[in-house]
């Protein structure tokens, strides 16, 4: 891929000619045609957001396992007072 900011600088830098002019047009055809594909897509994405089925997430997921949601409530967590220092780093 190429670069389009330094494509444009190379076109400025051309001289004035009809060999310029082709290539400006060519390069604002192929613009065009990239915003009009784009359009294109983000309108059919647009339209099929409208279909998206709306879940909520306040209520708790059917599991086929046993898991009580007492289980999962963690306990205090512990505080320490000194930050833990592996044994290996200690002098």
């Amino acid at each position: 891929m190429g670069d389009g900011i330094a494509l444009i600088t190379a076109i400025k830098t051309l001289p004035d000619s009809a060999g310029r002019s082709i290539i400006v047009q060519a390069y604002a055809k192929a613009l065009q045609t990239i915003w009009q594909d784009m359009y294109i897509v983000s309108a059919v994405g647009l339209f099929l957001s409208l279909f998206i089925q709306s879940y909520t997430l306040d209520v708790p997921l059917p599991t086929d396992k046993n898991i009580s949601t007492d289980d999962l409530v963690d306990p205090e967590p512990t505080v320490r007072s000194k930050p833990h220092v592996p044994a290996t780093m200690r002098s």
